[in-house]
């Protein structure tokens, strides 16, 4: 590798100035020794400085082994790089060409172009900048569909191409082969009726050459000298010894179920990016080489799917790029099949629609524990640099490579399911996929298996109809009412990313995600004569602990997160583990929650005992304990939430109940478990600002009772804004 940097301008806007330009100070150093500790990673011997106005004071001024060129006629940039023909045109090279006067570009940044021009094979690879209302006067990149046309300079710029956020920073990379002929094509047609080297790469792409981009999100990194205010703001930069590196305001970025955040707010394309940059920097480092990234139908998932995806691919990750909106346990399934360390999907889940979100996968398909997010959080909050290609370009290049897997998840949900016994059921069955991705996948899995099916709610609509895309009695209203009145045997939901379900029995009773656990465990150990533990998290009914005894086997109990319950069956070795939220999955398909496998295996369930779901509720009601279980949530404010953690956690505080406490649990909220086998709990949301109390007891009266003692010990009201 050779490098040529450019320091021969005069720098006319720089008024009253007493040096060349490159030679300007910042922080007691001249500009040109910050780019030369840049490009260190070069041999000094390797690298040829272009001077030209005041040529001495630059060769006297910087020490090193450098190799100098005069350019006698500043005629432009592209001038300067053809002076140095006699030392680099009979090689066969790659050359890195950058500016003296740019004294904030990175050793990574610098060091990242090369690896993205050598490992693309490009001709040439072109250094760019997202970089929106930064005010910089500089070339912008012109695309057709995404794909690079070439650069304009910014006073040759219409008043449209002047709103392109993207820059050219102007550092390249070329091969010394295609670089020089193409110099000597480079005409003064412009403006300035100069030699522009951003010229070359359109005139390289009429020979058939072809040009790489490589892309970063930091505009503080590429700001030039070219006045006394942009050589005050560098020098103060350099002087507070800010890295090019964005740092990150937010402490935590992961709760139970991934990232998520408000659109607009938090959920913007820079900490989209951030966040990709941190994962891609901790595969690079482990040496993992591929990842599979998939999203949902909400508002920017797309979009954010190939945002992320640049950025792995930027980083010489291969992506699986999953070329159609997917379900989660699509994602999962993917992720565990291809055999790839991490996957990803762009999704919030059952969160409302102005969330958006990012839920990050390991190998295996299972939910991202703690300590991997930790590494994640670690890295962003040391600052990352920011590096994509652009996503055609990936394409072409092989290291985004376009896939469907839905067949492969098919097909594997069938191999598992009795389907001979669901077509002999003969059901007729209403799904509600609540305007999210489950459509397909599910409709197809049952009427292979010669159900009746009809759908609702099924068209793209980002804002889900304008409900909560989250299966509950309230937001399952209308299956209800379908159901009933048109006498299907079974109304099946699921969340707007189809981990989680909602069942509508052929009464029109909304089944709650405890008794589908329930019905469903029961069915295994029962009905299909399996044995296995079976794990459930903090606030999931306990009734599950009777079933599991009565089987010779055990219940376990985790904090709030799905990935707990993967890691808790894997170690177990567990039948089937789930939540109250309605997530669960079983023992040999993907370690992570899936509405769709569950869907199908209720009917499974209905299809081979050939009963309903209140006569299978009725038949386990009179084998074990019948409870019942009360939910309440609220939003609150910071304050209130200090408040509350200071009472529940730090003086450990209790309400004054009449029924005797055996214990108390602090490992995820606050969780009273009481002599005559019910409990109550409090505890705070980890994906979104709501304090929640669930609990559980013979009767729905004592249930409510408990959990008004509760609320009134919290300070908190069921009719109010808390």
């Amino acid at each position: 590798m050779k490098a040529i940097v450019l320091a021969a301008g005069k720098g006319q806007r720089l008024v009253g100035s007493e040096h060349q330009k490159v030679m300007e100070i910042a922080d007691n150093r001249p500009l040109l020794s910050y780019v030369l500790e840049g490009i260190s990673f070069i041999p000094q011997t390797d690298t040829v400085i272009v001077a030209g106005y005041e040529k001495d004071s630059v060769i006297n001024g910087i020490s090193g082994d450098y190799q100098y060129i005069i350019q006698e006629e500043q005629l432009g940039t592209g001038h300067g790089v053809v002076c140095t023909a006699p030392v680099f045109e009979n090689l066969d090279e790659d050359i890195l060409i950058c500016y003296g006067d740019m004294p904030l570009l990175s050793r990574e940044t610098y060091e990242g172009v090369i690896k993205a021009h050598q490992k693309s094979s490009a001709d040439c690879t072109i250094l760019t900048a997202v970089a929106p209302n930064s005010g910089l006067h500089y070339g912008r990149i012109l695309r057709e569909n995404g794909v690079f046309t070439g650069v304009v300079e910014h006073q040759d710029c219409t008043k449209e191409q002047k709103k392109i956020d993207e820059l050219n920073v102007g550092i390249y990379v070329f091969n010394s082969k295609v670089l020089f002929p193409i110099l000597r094509e480079l005409t003064t047609d412009n403006v300035q009726g100069e030699y522009y080297l951003t010229d070359a790469p359109k005139l390289l792409m009429k020979h058939g050459g072809s040009i790489y981009t490589y892309t970063i999100y930091n505009s503080n990194e590429i700001y030039g000298v070219n006045t006394p205010e942009e050589l005050a703001f560098c020098e103060n930069v350099l002087r507070n010894i800010q890295p090019v590196k964005k740092e990150i305001k937010r402490t935590r970025w992961f709760g139970t179920g991934g990232w998520r955040a408000m659109i607009g707010e938090d959920f913007i394309k820079s900490n989209i990016c951030i966040l990709a940059q941190a994962i891609a920097q901790h595969m690079v480092e482990k040496g993992y080489q591929d990842i599979v990234v998939g999203f949902d139908r909400r508002f920017l998932s797309e979009k954010s799917a190939m945002w992320v995806s640049e950025v792995f691919a930027g980083n010489g990750i291969t992506v699986y790029f999953i070329s159609k909106i997917a379900p989660t346990p699509v994602i999962m399934f993917t992720v565990k099949n291809s055999k790839t360390k991490y996957g990803i999907a762009i999704t919030a889940s059952h969160n409302p629609a102005d969330y958006n979100g990012i839920k990050v996968f390991t190998e295996g398909g299972r939910d991202a524990p703690i300590e991997v997010t930790d590494i994640f959080e670690d890295i962003m909050a040391r600052g990352v640099t920011v590096v994509s290609t652009e996503f055609n370009q990936g394409v072409r290049a092989g290291n985004i490579r376009i896939i469907d897997p839905n067949n492969d998840y098919i097909d594997s949900v069938i191999s598992m399911i009795d389907m001979e016994a669901i077509r002999k059921g003969n059901l007729r069955i209403l799904l509600d996929p609540m305007f999210g991705v489950s459509k397909t996948t599910l409709q197809t899995i049952l009427m292979t298996a010669r159900c009746d099916v009809d759908i609702i709610n099924n068209r793209h609509d980002t804002l889900f109809g304008g409900r909560l895309p989250s299966p509950t009695a309230k937001t399952l209203a209308k299956l209800r009412d379908n159901v009933v009145e048109q006498h299907y045997d079974l109304g099946i939901a699921t969340d707007g990313d189809a981990d989680r379900i909602g069942v509508i029995d052929q009464e029109g009773r909304f089944v709650h995600p405890n008794e589908i656990l329930i019905l469903l465990y029961y069915y295994l150990m029962h009905y299909k004569g399996l044995r296995g533990d079976c794990v459930r998290n903090i606030s999931t009914t306990h009734v599950l602990d009777k079933i599991a005894a009565a089987y010779g086997q055990k219940c376990h109990e985790v904090p709030v997160g799905f990935k707990y319950i993967s890691m808790k069956m894997e170690e177990t070795d567990a039948t089937i583990g789930g939540e109250s939220s309605g997530g669960l999955t079983i023992r040999g398909h993907i370690r992570g929650k899936d509405g769709i496998f569950a869907s199908v295996l209720i009917v499974e369930m209905l299809s081979i005992t050939g009963k309903n779901i209140p006569q299978l509720l009725d038949e386990i009601g009179e084998k074990f304990a019948r409870r019942t279980m009360t939910e309440f949530d609220t939003a609150f404010t910071m304050e209130k939430m200090k408040k509350l953690k200071d009472l529940l956690f730090v003086k450990k505080q209790l309400p004054e109940f009449e029924i005797p406490i055996q214990r108390v649990s602090y490992e995820d909220g606050c969780k009273i478990y009481f002599e005559n086998d019910g409990w109550i709990i409090a505890r705070f949301s980890g994906t979104e600002p709501l304090i929640r109390i669930f609990c559980e007891m013979e009767t729905k009266e004592e249930a409510d009772h408990i959990t008004d003692i509760m609320i009134a010990f919290l300070g908190l009201s069921r009719w109010r804004k808390n």
